[in-house]
């Protein structure tokens, strides 16, 4: 799970920033994804101060047999990424883009550079209002499967 960690966060900031910039207009500015921001399970987001936060949880893995010589991981992930510091409608907004970029890298490099054999993204949840005590917040919340070669166990 961490080799998929690292380079989902190494994709997030490159592939997924480079998309955000194309979409970038002049009334939504759209804050790129920072490495020091994209988390590994659930994020308490009162204790980190950034725009755009994402958040990479684990939910399933099982291996998957093709005929002998074929085994592979299916890893199930959602990633989350949850945006701040705005109006409502603005942060949805951006969220929107965000699981837009998503979308558009993984289509461009479904092999996330070459780290992973192939992802696929499933169902995608906004939740417009999730803000806590502490401000406003949206969030989109992306099902990504995500397939490695397994060795088998003998």
């Amino acid at each position: 799970m961490d080799r998929i960690f690292e380079a989902l966060k190494s994709f997030l900031c490159s592939n997924v920033n480079s998309e955000l910039e194309e979409m970038e207009g002049e009334s939504l500015s759209i804050p790129a994804i920072n490495a020091q921001f994209v988390k590994f399970g659930t994020v308490d987001v009162t204790k980190l101060k950034s725009r755009v936060i994402v958040s990479i949880l684990p939910e399933s893995q099982e291996e998957e047999e093709g005929d002998t010589a074929d085994y592979r991981l299916s890893n199930r992930f959602l990633v989350t990424f949850i945006s701040s510091g705005d109006e409502a409608s603005r942060l949805l907004k951006r969220c929107c883009r965000y699981a837009e970029a998503f979308r558009l890298a993984l289509l461009k490099s479904p092999d996330l550079d070459g780290k992973v054999e192939e992802c696929g993204i499933g169902k995608r949840t906004f939740y417009p209002d999730a803000g806590t005590t502490e401000g406003q917040l949206s969030a989109v919340e992306i099902e990504l499967t995500v397939f490695t070669e397994a060795e088998p166990d003998f």
